[in-house]
Protein backbone atom coordinates (compact mmCIF):
# COMPACT_ATOMS: atom_id res chain seq x y z
CA UNK A 1 0.00 0.00 0.00
CA UNK A 2 0.96 3.52 0.12
CA UNK A 3 2.59 5.08 2.96
CA UNK A 4 0.89 8.24 2.97
CA UNK A 5 -2.73 7.08 2.61
CA UNK A 6 -2.56 4.79 4.95
CA UNK A 7 -1.40 7.25 7.48
CA UNK A 8 -4.02 10.05 6.64
CA UNK A 9 -6.90 6.70 6.36
CA UNK A 10 -5.38 6.45 10.04
CA UNK A 11 -5.65 9.87 10.89
CA UNK A 12 -9.09 10.18 9.92
CA UNK A 13 -10.34 7.13 11.85
CA UNK A 14 -8.57 8.22 15.11
CA UNK A 15 -10.23 11.85 14.92
CA UNK A 16 -13.80 10.27 14.29
CA UNK A 17 -13.54 8.31 17.69
CA UNK A 18 -11.78 11.34 19.49
CA UNK A 19 -8.62 9.30 20.19
CA UNK A 20 -5.93 11.55 20.57
CA UNK A 21 -8.23 14.73 19.87
CA UNK A 22 -10.12 14.69 22.93
CA UNK A 23 -7.47 15.02 25.76
CA UNK A 24 -8.09 19.44 26.20
CA UNK A 25 -11.01 21.61 25.09
CA UNK A 26 -8.52 23.34 23.28
CA UNK A 27 -7.81 21.08 20.69
CA UNK A 28 -9.33 20.82 17.21
CA UNK A 29 -9.76 17.63 15.48
CA UNK A 30 -8.81 17.08 11.76
CA UNK A 31 -12.75 17.11 11.33
CA UNK A 32 -12.99 20.67 13.23
CA UNK A 33 -14.81 19.21 16.36
CA UNK A 34 -14.00 19.90 19.76
CA UNK A 35 -14.54 16.69 21.81
CA UNK A 36 -14.23 17.39 24.82
CA UNK A 37 -17.62 19.94 24.17
CA UNK A 38 -19.51 17.18 22.63
CA UNK A 39 -18.28 15.26 25.78
CA UNK A 40 -20.20 17.60 27.91
CA UNK A 41 -23.54 17.50 25.56
CA UNK A 42 -23.45 14.08 26.50
CA UNK A 43 -23.53 14.46 29.73
CA UNK A 44 -26.31 17.05 29.68
CA UNK A 45 -27.98 14.08 27.01
CA UNK A 46 -28.29 11.95 30.30
CA UNK A 47 -29.47 14.30 32.86
CA UNK A 48 -32.71 15.36 33.89
CA UNK A 49 -35.00 17.20 31.27
CA UNK A 50 -35.94 20.83 31.41
CA UNK A 51 -38.23 22.75 29.90
CA UNK A 52 -39.37 26.33 29.15
CA UNK A 53 -41.89 28.19 27.65
CA UNK A 54 -42.70 31.67 26.74
CA UNK A 55 -46.30 32.69 27.23
CA UNK A 56 -48.52 36.02 26.84
CA UNK A 57 -47.23 37.70 29.94
CA UNK A 58 -45.46 34.63 32.15
CA UNK A 59 -42.72 32.24 31.17
CA UNK A 60 -43.04 28.86 32.55
CA UNK A 61 -40.49 26.50 33.96
CA UNK A 62 -40.44 23.25 34.34
CA UNK A 63 -37.57 20.23 35.59
CA UNK A 64 -37.88 16.12 35.90
CA UNK A 65 -35.29 15.05 38.72
CA UNK A 66 -34.55 11.73 38.69
CA UNK A 67 -35.03 10.41 42.14
CA UNK A 68 -31.29 9.04 43.25
CA UNK A 69 -32.01 7.38 46.34
CA UNK A 70 -35.27 6.60 48.39
CA UNK A 71 -33.12 8.19 51.17
CA UNK A 72 -32.17 11.44 49.87
CA UNK A 73 -34.77 14.10 51.20
CA UNK A 74 -37.37 15.03 48.53
CA UNK A 75 -37.06 18.79 46.87
CA UNK A 76 -34.02 19.31 48.71
CA UNK A 77 -31.62 19.60 45.16
CA UNK A 78 -33.18 21.93 42.68
CA UNK A 79 -33.05 22.55 38.92
CA UNK A 80 -34.79 25.63 38.47
CA UNK A 81 -33.12 28.53 40.85
CA UNK A 82 -34.42 32.41 41.22
CA UNK A 83 -31.63 34.09 39.91
CA UNK A 84 -33.21 37.84 40.71
CA UNK A 85 -36.84 39.31 41.69
CA UNK A 86 -37.33 39.25 37.72
CA UNK A 87 -35.43 36.45 36.45
CA UNK A 88 -35.45 32.36 36.72
CA UNK A 89 -32.65 29.81 35.82
CA UNK A 90 -33.43 26.32 34.48
CA UNK A 91 -29.91 24.36 34.39
CA UNK A 92 -29.64 20.43 33.81
CA UNK A 93 -26.44 18.35 33.30
CA UNK A 94 -24.17 18.02 36.23
CA UNK A 95 -25.70 19.42 39.58
CA UNK A 96 -22.38 20.66 40.70
CA UNK A 97 -20.81 22.62 37.76
CA UNK A 98 -25.07 23.65 37.66
CA UNK A 99 -24.65 24.98 41.10
CA UNK A 100 -21.58 27.58 40.14
CA UNK A 101 -23.41 28.65 37.06
CA UNK A 102 -26.36 29.27 39.62
CA UNK A 103 -23.78 31.66 41.62
CA UNK A 104 -22.36 33.22 38.13
CA UNK A 105 -25.74 34.16 37.13
CA UNK A 106 -26.66 35.67 40.80
CA UNK A 107 -23.27 37.22 41.04
CA UNK A 108 -23.77 39.18 37.59
CA UNK A 109 -27.39 40.37 38.14
CA UNK A 110 -26.38 41.58 41.65
CA UNK A 111 -23.48 43.55 39.52
CA UNK A 112 -25.65 44.97 37.33
CA UNK A 113 -28.54 46.00 39.60
CA UNK A 114 -25.54 47.94 41.75
CA UNK A 115 -23.64 49.19 38.92
CA UNK A 116 -27.14 50.61 36.75
CA UNK A 117 -29.59 50.84 39.91
CA UNK A 118 -31.94 49.04 37.45
CA UNK A 119 -32.67 45.15 37.10
CA UNK A 120 -30.20 43.25 34.44
CA UNK A 121 -32.45 42.34 31.11
CA UNK A 122 -32.91 38.48 30.82
CA UNK A 123 -31.05 39.03 27.17
CA UNK A 124 -27.68 40.43 28.79
CA UNK A 125 -27.85 37.92 31.78
CA UNK A 126 -28.38 35.18 29.07
CA UNK A 127 -25.29 36.74 27.13
CA UNK A 128 -23.16 36.79 30.32
CA UNK A 129 -23.50 32.99 31.17
CA UNK A 130 -23.03 32.05 27.56
CA UNK A 131 -19.82 34.57 27.96
CA UNK A 132 -18.61 32.46 31.04
CA UNK A 133 -19.95 28.67 29.68
CA UNK A 134 -17.62 29.25 26.43
CA UNK A 135 -14.64 30.96 27.84
CA UNK A 136 -14.21 27.19 29.44
CA UNK A 137 -14.01 26.13 26.20
CA UNK A 138 -11.25 27.62 25.74
CA UNK A 139 -7.96 26.13 27.41
CA UNK A 140 -6.57 23.09 27.82
CA UNK A 141 -5.94 23.08 31.77
CA UNK A 142 -9.80 23.44 32.44
CA UNK A 143 -12.77 21.50 31.31
CA UNK A 144 -16.19 22.65 29.81
CA UNK A 145 -19.01 23.41 31.85
CA UNK A 146 -21.29 19.96 31.51
CA UNK A 147 -24.27 22.22 31.51
CA UNK A 148 -27.20 23.77 29.36
CA UNK A 149 -29.70 26.16 30.69
CA UNK A 150 -32.34 28.38 30.02
CA UNK A 151 -32.84 31.94 31.49
CA UNK A 152 -36.03 33.51 31.65
CA UNK A 153 -38.13 36.49 32.81
CA UNK A 154 -40.65 39.69 32.46
CA UNK A 155 -39.44 42.76 31.76
CA UNK A 156 -41.69 46.05 31.47
CA UNK A 157 -44.60 43.10 30.83
CA UNK A 158 -42.71 41.53 28.06
CA UNK A 159 -41.39 37.55 28.83
CA UNK A 160 -38.59 36.67 27.50
CA UNK A 161 -36.77 33.22 27.08
CA UNK A 162 -33.06 32.77 26.55
CA UNK A 163 -31.47 28.89 26.03
CA UNK A 164 -27.79 28.77 26.87
CA UNK A 165 -26.10 24.66 25.14
CA UNK A 166 -22.61 23.45 26.32
CA UNK A 167 -20.80 25.24 23.97
CA UNK A 168 -22.17 28.55 25.26
CA UNK A 169 -23.86 29.67 22.28
CA UNK A 170 -26.90 32.25 23.83
CA UNK A 171 -30.41 31.37 21.53
CA UNK A 172 -34.14 33.19 22.20
CA UNK A 173 -36.40 30.91 22.09
CA UNK A 174 -40.35 30.53 22.16
CA UNK A 175 -40.09 27.18 24.08
CA UNK A 176 -36.96 25.60 24.88
CA UNK A 177 -35.94 21.85 25.83
CA UNK A 178 -32.67 20.25 27.22
CA UNK A 179 -31.76 16.67 28.84
CA UNK A 180 -32.20 13.14 28.04
CA UNK A 181 -36.13 13.70 26.94
CA UNK A 182 -35.25 16.31 24.75
CA UNK A 183 -35.52 15.00 21.28
CA UNK A 184 -39.10 13.92 22.30
CA UNK A 185 -40.13 16.95 24.70
CA UNK A 186 -39.08 19.76 21.69
CA UNK A 187 -41.25 17.51 19.57
CA UNK A 188 -43.79 18.45 21.67
CA UNK A 189 -42.98 21.66 22.15
CA UNK A 190 -43.15 22.45 18.26
CA UNK A 191 -46.72 21.12 17.99
CA UNK A 192 -48.14 23.30 20.90
CA UNK A 193 -46.61 26.09 19.36
CA UNK A 194 -48.26 25.62 16.13
CA UNK A 195 -45.51 24.78 13.88
CA UNK A 196 -46.55 22.17 11.00
CA UNK A 197 -49.65 24.27 10.53
CA UNK A 198 -50.11 25.58 6.80
CA UNK A 199 -50.21 28.78 6.09
CA UNK A 200 -49.75 29.82 10.11
CA UNK A 201 -46.65 31.97 9.79
CA UNK A 202 -47.03 33.51 13.57
CA UNK A 203 -48.07 30.16 14.77
CA UNK A 204 -45.52 29.82 17.36
CA UNK A 205 -47.02 33.29 19.08
CA UNK A 206 -50.49 32.97 18.23
CA UNK A 207 -50.75 29.28 19.73
CA UNK A 208 -48.37 30.43 22.51
CA UNK A 209 -50.59 33.18 23.45
CA UNK A 210 -54.32 31.25 23.49
CA UNK A 211 -52.09 29.57 26.69
CA UNK A 212 -52.62 31.31 30.29
CA UNK A 213 -49.97 30.39 33.27
CA UNK A 214 -52.08 27.27 34.75
CA UNK A 215 -52.21 26.15 30.98
CA UNK A 216 -48.91 26.66 30.57
CA UNK A 217 -47.94 24.54 33.54
CA UNK A 218 -49.80 21.29 32.72
CA UNK A 219 -48.96 21.76 29.38
CA UNK A 220 -44.90 21.78 30.60
CA UNK A 221 -45.70 18.76 32.86
CA UNK A 222 -47.68 16.67 29.61
CA UNK A 223 -44.45 17.62 27.81
CA UNK A 224 -42.33 16.27 30.69
CA UNK A 225 -43.96 12.90 31.14
CA UNK A 226 -44.53 12.63 27.29
CA UNK A 227 -40.35 12.85 27.04
CA UNK A 228 -40.08 10.66 30.27
CA UNK A 229 -42.16 8.17 28.83
CA UNK A 230 -39.41 7.92 26.04
CA UNK A 231 -36.59 8.29 27.81
CA UNK A 232 -36.88 7.99 31.09
CA UNK A 233 -36.67 3.55 31.08
CA UNK A 234 -38.85 3.14 34.14
CA UNK A 235 -36.74 5.55 36.46
CA UNK A 236 -38.45 7.21 39.10
CA UNK A 237 -38.76 11.30 38.79
CA UNK A 238 -40.13 14.27 40.99
CA UNK A 239 -40.86 17.33 39.26
CA UNK A 240 -41.17 20.65 39.68
CA UNK A 241 -42.53 24.17 38.18
CA UNK A 242 -41.63 27.83 38.28
CA UNK A 243 -43.41 30.97 37.43
CA UNK A 244 -42.19 34.29 35.78
CA UNK A 245 -45.00 36.65 35.97
CA UNK A 246 -45.07 40.26 36.37
CA UNK A 247 -44.24 42.34 39.42
CA UNK A 248 -43.99 39.22 41.14
CA UNK A 249 -40.91 37.67 42.47
CA UNK A 250 -39.96 34.15 40.27
CA UNK A 251 -41.09 30.76 42.96
CA UNK A 252 -41.29 26.84 42.71
CA UNK A 253 -45.12 26.67 42.55
CA UNK A 254 -46.25 24.50 45.71
CA UNK A 255 -45.72 20.51 45.61
CA UNK A 256 -49.72 20.49 45.77
CA UNK A 257 -50.02 22.45 42.32
CA UNK A 258 -47.25 20.89 41.05
CA UNK A 259 -49.63 17.33 41.89
CA UNK A 260 -52.44 18.77 40.92
CA UNK A 261 -50.83 19.79 37.52
CA UNK A 262 -49.43 16.53 36.55
CA UNK A 263 -52.62 15.16 37.23
CA UNK A 264 -54.14 16.79 35.04
CA UNK A 265 -51.47 16.71 32.08
CA UNK A 266 -52.09 12.91 33.18
CA UNK A 267 -55.91 13.06 31.91
CA UNK A 268 -54.51 14.96 29.23
CA UNK A 269 -52.45 12.78 27.65
CA UNK A 270 -55.19 10.06 28.66
CA UNK A 271 -57.82 11.99 26.09
CA UNK A 272 -55.41 12.29 23.43
CA UNK A 273 -54.88 8.64 23.45
CA UNK A 274 -57.93 7.84 23.32
CA UNK A 275 -58.71 10.34 20.37
CA UNK A 276 -55.96 9.23 18.44
CA UNK A 277 -57.53 5.05 19.04
CA UNK A 278 -60.30 6.08 18.04
CA UNK A 279 -58.84 7.75 14.21
CA UNK A 280 -56.75 4.80 13.99
CA UNK A 281 -60.24 2.56 14.16
CA UNK A 282 -62.15 5.04 11.65
CA UNK A 283 -59.55 4.98 9.28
Amino acid sequence: GIPGIRATTSLYTMSSIGTGYDLGASTFSPEGRVFQVEYAAKAVGHAGTIVGLRLTDSVVFGAEKPVVSKMVVQNSEHLIHAVDRHLTLAVTGLVADGRQVVAQAREEATNFRRNYSRPIPPRILAERIGHVIQSYTLYSYIRPYAVACMVGGVVAGKPELFSIDTAGVVRGCFAAAFGRGERVARAELELLAGFGIAGAHDAPVAKLAELNTADGVVQAARVLLTAHKDAGKGRPVTMEFSLCKPNETPALITPELAAAAKTSAQALMGDEEGSNASDEEMA
